[in-house]
């Protein structure tokens, strides 16, 4: 049977694809498809592999443009909408200059009339700007924890208690951030176990113990995320940690190079008991050299913060999404 169109003669009775397409009711092409026009016997293309999880432009997997798309996918699953991610950035960046510079123009400068602006932007002190802008930031993220857990829970996922205990966890570090709850291990730990240098603040002997058997309980619902929001917690919890954790083993080394001894004795008289004398020896840090490093402590902290922020509102809209709550 020769069949005729705009696609020419075939004599196969098949026709050529441009006349299929052709026929009147046929269905258009469709957007995501190349437009080009093969006959049924032009041989075909194979196509590039595809990245799982990579939206928009695709690339052969390992290739170096696959990499960077895969950067790219991570960096935006961590942005807030509008600018609230450089905004917030920007903050926390500036926050910390203006703590080193304070500090510095009284110990290098002699500048002495402005102690009190420099209190209240010391990033290293409870009470502070810094403090209650880390306060909030973390605050933020495990309302929006709470958020997720909601929607997880009324979209029937397995994972909405995981989410609920990452809320809880956030709204602890909240209040921490801004009691320094966890400094009240210091003491008795150090005592204990005679610790000094990079130990010396050694409330970290308990807790990354603690954050690494908790890593390991959530490994699975990690795993189980969408790949950029996985790389996304991942990247705000190592600056977080580099931060929390990395710098203060910096800071406990530069203390001791530069500290003061000071001893602090309490004397706690009780009716009918003798006094209670306690004694207490910790170095005096007066330096720029410590300024700069809890500067950078703290910088990473409010940045692995931003960062989860982030990626949480990211979850956030798609579990939403998801359940199709307002």
């Amino acid at each position: 049977m020769l069949t005729a169109g705009a696609g020419g003669v075939d004599h196969s009775g098949v026709g050529t694809r441009e006349h299929r397409l052709n026929r009147p009711g046929a269905a258009p092409p469709s957007a995501c498809h190349d437009l080009r026009v093969f006959t049924d016997r032009s041989p075909q293309r194979p196509l590039p592999a595809v990245p799982p999880g990579a939206p928009g432009r695709h690339y052969a997997a390992g290739s170096p443009n696959a990499t960077r798309s895969g950067v790219r996918d991570v960096l935006r699953a961590c942005l807030l909408p509008g600018r609230w991610t450089w905004l917030l950035l920007a903050t926390s960046l500036g926050l910390a200059v203006l703590s080193v510079g304070f500090q510095a123009l009284r110990l290098l400068g002699g500048v002495t009339g402005l102690q009190g602006v420099e209190t209240l932007v010391d990033v290293d002190r409870e009470a502070g700007i810094p403090a209650w802008f880390s306060t909030l930031l973390l605050a933020a993220a495990a309302a929006q924890l709470w958020a997720v857990a909601s929607a997880a829970r009324a979209g029937g996922s397995p994972w909405h208690r995981h989410w609920r205990v990452l809320s809880l966890v956030f709204g602890f570090l909240s209040a921490d951030e801004l009691t320094s709850m966890h400094e009240r291990l210091t003491s008795p730990v150090r005592s204990a176990l005679h610790l000094s240098g990079a130990l010396r603040f050694s409330w970290i002997v308990v807790a990354v113990p603690v954050v690494l058997v908790g890593g390991l309980l959530f490994l699975r619902f990690l795993r189980a995320l969408p790949a950029a929001s996985r790389w996304a917690f991942v990247l705000a919890g190592l600056v977080y940690v580099a931060g929390a954790v990395g710098m203060e083993l910096v800071g406990g080394i530069v203390v001791d190079a530069v500290g003061v001894p000071t001893t602090t004795t309490t004397t706690r008289v009780v009716e009918g008991r003798p006094a209670e004398t306690t004694t207490t020896q910790w170095p005096t840090v007066d330096s720029v050299r410590y300024a700069g490093t809890a500067a950078v402590e703290e910088t990473l902290e409010m940045v692995g913060s931003v960062l989860f922020l982030g990626a949480v509102t990211v979850c956030a809209r798609r579990e939403r999404a998801a359940v199709r709550l307002p």
